[in-house]
């Protein structure tokens, strides 16, 4: 299986304003403290088609400054020499094709923030977060039919930072998880804690060093990758990773089976810098 080119479109326009910088507002004399988490899932070839499909995404951003001194002849503030943004971005579409080897969904998950500290004796904090989700509900599963859909998925995480006692900090997280939800009719009854099968991709950089990604599933659930490519690398104050996972994701049954398909990932970031 191939990576499909509208999911590489799709990805490259979404993680564009991160691979440029556009996604910050300009920031005098910026130095180089940020930290980037970005993640894009499309899910493609169904074997069977959900007769419901639901979205939702959720952004928050936060970003605190010092206030350094007050001007002793004014009581206006001096303006704070540390400056720091933060953007966080999400996107999530389920549309259903007659034809179940057509229905696609896509997700799109971006978190950014940036700091400058103009040295070491200003503070500041700049959080962004990002989720996204997608789900298909009561796919009817045959006796002795396999359930199966295609993955492509990609993580990308970076952190820098420029002065002593700043730091930067990004992780993600993608899952997928299969609900069996026969005989119910409410989707609010679905023990959404405990899927029947599922799958996690994760990963985290800090600049203190603690790093870390893992793969995990399962055990029923077949996943038959294409592609499973890691790449991180570490530099001086810099760090990257990026990770993308392509295959089939299946699971056959022996009974009449319903079932619930949750994709979704979530991407965090945070810059700081505490005063002495």
């Amino acid at each position: 299986m191939k990576l499909s080119l509208k999911f590489v479109q799709r990805f490259l326009l979404f993680t564009a304003p991160l691979v440029t910088g556009s996604v910050f507002v300009a920031l005098p004399g910026l130095a180089a403290t940020h930290a980037t988490s970005g993640s894009a899932v499309n899910l493609s070839n169904f074997s069977h088609n959900p007769v419901e499909t639901s979205t939702f995404t959720d952004t928050n951003t936060l970003t605190i400054t010092s206030i350094d001194s007050i001007n002793s002849n004014s009581s206006a503030l001096v303006p704070p020499a540390a400056a720091v943004t933060a953007n966080a971005d999400a996107l999530a579409t389920f549309p259903v094709n007659p034809s179940p080897a057509l229905t696609e969904a896509f997700n799109v998950s971006l978190s950014a923030a940036q700091g400058d500290s103009q040295g070491e004796s200003h503070s500041y904090l700049g959080l962004g977060q990002s989720f996204s989700q997608v789900v298909g509900y009561n796919f009817s599963i045959g006796a002795n039919e396999t359930f199966s859909f295609d993955v492509n998925a990609a993580l990308g995480l970076q952190t820098s930072t420029e002065y002593v006692g700043e730091t930067a900090r990004a992780g993600g997280n993608i899952s997928f998880l299969l609900f069996d939800t026969t005989g119910m009719t409410d989707p609010s009854k679905i023990d959404w804690n405990n899927p029947l099968e599922f799958i996690t991709f994760s990963a985290q950089l800090d600049s203190s060093g603690q790093n870390y990604y893992t793969l995990g599933k399962s055990a029923n659930l077949n996943f038959q990758p294409t592609n499973v490519a890691i790449n991180a690398s570490a530099g001086e104050n810099q760090q990257s990773f990026f990770g993308s996972l392509q295959g089939t994701i299946s699971r056959g049954f022996n009974k009449l089976t319903s079932l619930a398909l949750v994709a979704f990932q979530g991407n965090q970031v945070s810059v700081s810098c505490k005063a002495p």
